[in-house]
Protein backbone atom coordinates (compact mmCIF):
# COMPACT_ATOMS: atom_id res chain seq x y z
CA UNK A 1 0.00 0.00 0.00
CA UNK A 2 2.85 2.40 0.90
CA UNK A 3 4.55 1.62 -2.43
CA UNK A 4 1.39 2.54 -4.33
CA UNK A 5 1.06 5.79 -2.38
CA UNK A 6 4.68 6.78 -3.15
CA UNK A 7 4.20 6.00 -6.85
CA UNK A 8 1.00 8.04 -6.90
CA UNK A 9 2.86 10.97 -5.30
CA UNK A 10 5.66 10.76 -7.87
CA UNK A 11 3.12 10.66 -10.71
CA UNK A 12 1.29 13.69 -9.25
CA UNK A 13 4.55 15.66 -8.92
CA UNK A 14 5.55 14.84 -12.50
CA UNK A 15 2.09 15.89 -13.68
CA UNK A 16 2.45 19.22 -11.83
CA UNK A 17 5.87 19.87 -13.37
CA UNK A 18 4.44 19.33 -16.86
CA UNK A 19 1.66 21.83 -16.24
CA UNK A 20 4.13 24.31 -14.71
CA UNK A 21 5.76 25.01 -18.09
CA UNK A 22 5.74 28.66 -19.07
CA UNK A 23 5.10 30.56 -22.29
CA UNK A 24 6.48 33.74 -23.81
CA UNK A 25 4.35 35.48 -26.41
CA UNK A 26 3.83 38.85 -27.98
CA UNK A 27 3.62 40.95 -31.12
CA UNK A 28 6.46 42.11 -33.39
CA UNK A 29 6.03 45.43 -35.20
CA UNK A 30 8.06 47.93 -37.24
CA UNK A 31 9.71 50.64 -35.09
CA UNK A 32 9.16 53.43 -37.64
CA UNK A 33 5.54 52.44 -38.28
CA UNK A 34 4.25 50.49 -35.28
CA UNK A 35 0.97 49.78 -37.10
CA UNK A 36 2.98 47.56 -39.48
CA UNK A 37 2.96 44.10 -37.89
CA UNK A 38 5.82 41.86 -39.00
CA UNK A 39 5.46 38.23 -40.04
CA UNK A 40 8.27 35.69 -40.56
CA UNK A 41 10.40 37.14 -37.76
CA UNK A 42 12.59 34.46 -36.18
CA UNK A 43 12.06 34.44 -32.39
CA UNK A 44 14.69 32.27 -30.68
CA UNK A 45 15.42 31.46 -27.04
CA UNK A 46 18.81 29.67 -26.93
CA UNK A 47 18.68 28.66 -23.24
CA UNK A 48 15.67 26.41 -23.83
CA UNK A 49 16.25 25.80 -27.55
CA UNK A 50 12.82 27.19 -28.45
CA UNK A 51 12.02 28.94 -31.74
CA UNK A 52 8.96 30.32 -33.45
CA UNK A 53 8.30 32.54 -36.45
CA UNK A 54 5.86 35.40 -36.11
CA UNK A 55 2.63 34.83 -37.97
CA UNK A 56 0.55 37.22 -40.05
CA UNK A 57 -0.43 39.90 -37.56
CA UNK A 58 3.02 39.77 -35.92
CA UNK A 59 2.12 37.27 -33.19
CA UNK A 60 4.51 34.65 -31.81
CA UNK A 61 4.48 32.17 -28.93
CA UNK A 62 7.24 30.10 -27.36
CA UNK A 63 5.79 27.21 -25.35
CA UNK A 64 7.30 25.00 -22.67
CA UNK A 65 10.06 27.36 -21.60
CA UNK A 66 11.62 27.03 -18.18
CA UNK A 67 11.87 29.54 -15.37
CA UNK A 68 14.67 32.10 -15.08
CA UNK A 69 16.45 34.94 -16.81
CA UNK A 70 16.84 34.11 -20.49
CA UNK A 71 17.89 35.71 -23.76
CA UNK A 72 15.38 36.08 -26.57
CA UNK A 73 16.51 37.02 -30.09
CA UNK A 74 14.40 38.57 -32.85
CA UNK A 75 15.78 38.49 -36.42
CA UNK A 76 14.36 39.30 -39.83
CA UNK A 77 16.12 40.13 -43.07
CA UNK A 78 15.82 43.87 -43.67
CA UNK A 79 15.71 44.67 -39.93
CA UNK A 80 18.35 45.06 -37.24
CA UNK A 81 18.52 42.05 -34.90
CA UNK A 82 17.12 42.66 -31.42
CA UNK A 83 18.24 40.79 -28.30
CA UNK A 84 16.38 41.10 -24.99
CA UNK A 85 16.97 39.53 -21.57
CA UNK A 86 13.72 38.63 -19.83
CA UNK A 87 12.62 36.83 -16.68
CA UNK A 88 10.16 33.97 -17.22
CA UNK A 89 9.03 33.73 -13.58
CA UNK A 90 5.41 34.34 -14.61
CA UNK A 91 3.63 31.43 -16.26
CA UNK A 92 2.70 33.62 -19.25
CA UNK A 93 5.18 36.36 -20.14
CA UNK A 94 4.13 38.92 -22.77
CA UNK A 95 6.90 40.71 -24.69
CA UNK A 96 5.94 43.06 -27.51
CA UNK A 97 8.90 44.38 -29.54
CA UNK A 98 9.58 46.84 -32.35
CA UNK A 99 12.29 46.04 -34.90
CA UNK A 100 14.25 48.85 -36.50
CA UNK A 101 14.56 48.66 -40.29
CA UNK A 102 18.12 48.38 -41.60
CA UNK A 103 19.44 50.17 -44.66
CA UNK A 104 20.39 46.96 -46.46
CA UNK A 105 18.34 43.92 -47.31
CA UNK A 106 20.17 40.73 -48.13
CA UNK A 107 18.63 38.71 -50.97
CA UNK A 108 21.08 35.79 -50.94
CA UNK A 109 24.64 34.84 -50.08
CA UNK A 110 26.91 33.19 -52.64
CA UNK A 111 29.96 31.19 -51.54
CA UNK A 112 32.72 30.53 -54.05
CA UNK A 113 35.72 28.29 -53.35
CA UNK A 114 39.15 29.89 -53.54
CA UNK A 115 41.28 26.74 -53.59
CA UNK A 116 43.35 25.83 -56.62
CA UNK A 117 41.95 22.71 -58.21
CA UNK A 118 43.94 20.05 -60.03
CA UNK A 119 42.19 20.79 -63.26
CA UNK A 120 41.82 24.31 -64.64
CA UNK A 121 38.67 23.18 -66.46
CA UNK A 122 36.75 22.58 -63.20
CA UNK A 123 34.54 25.49 -62.11
CA UNK A 124 34.70 26.85 -58.58
CA UNK A 125 32.31 25.23 -56.13
CA UNK A 126 29.40 27.52 -55.32
CA UNK A 127 26.85 27.42 -52.52
CA UNK A 128 23.81 29.69 -52.56
CA UNK A 129 21.78 30.34 -49.42
CA UNK A 130 18.46 32.07 -50.08
CA UNK A 131 16.94 34.72 -47.84
CA UNK A 132 14.21 32.30 -46.69
CA UNK A 133 16.85 29.74 -45.67
CA UNK A 134 18.66 32.44 -43.68
CA UNK A 135 15.45 33.29 -41.83
CA UNK A 136 14.95 29.63 -40.92
CA UNK A 137 18.38 29.32 -39.24
CA UNK A 138 17.60 32.09 -36.75
CA UNK A 139 21.17 33.39 -36.69
CA UNK A 140 21.93 37.04 -35.95
CA UNK A 141 24.25 37.62 -38.92
CA UNK A 142 23.85 36.18 -42.44
CA UNK A 143 27.48 35.11 -42.59
CA UNK A 144 26.97 32.99 -39.47
CA UNK A 145 24.42 30.90 -41.41
CA UNK A 146 27.19 29.81 -43.76
CA UNK A 147 29.04 28.09 -40.91
CA UNK A 148 26.43 25.32 -41.12
CA UNK A 149 27.65 24.37 -44.62
CA UNK A 150 30.31 21.64 -44.78
CA UNK A 151 33.74 22.61 -46.07
CA UNK A 152 33.66 26.28 -45.05
CA UNK A 153 36.58 27.13 -42.81
CA UNK A 154 37.00 30.88 -43.42
CA UNK A 155 34.62 33.60 -44.48
CA UNK A 156 35.94 36.86 -45.93
CA UNK A 157 34.16 39.92 -47.18
CA UNK A 158 35.43 41.98 -50.11
CA UNK A 159 37.14 44.42 -47.74
CA UNK A 160 39.33 41.73 -46.19
CA UNK A 161 37.27 41.26 -43.01
CA UNK A 162 37.31 37.65 -41.86
CA UNK A 163 34.78 35.93 -39.60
Amino acid sequence: MMKRLVLSGVFLLSLLSVTAQHTVSGIVSDKKDNTKLLSEVSVYMPEFNRQDFSKEGGTYILRNVGIGKVTIQFTKVGYRPLVKVIDTKDSATVLNVELEPSAEELQEVSVTADRISSSAALPFATTIVSGSELRKTGVLHPLAALSFNPGIDRITQGNGIQR
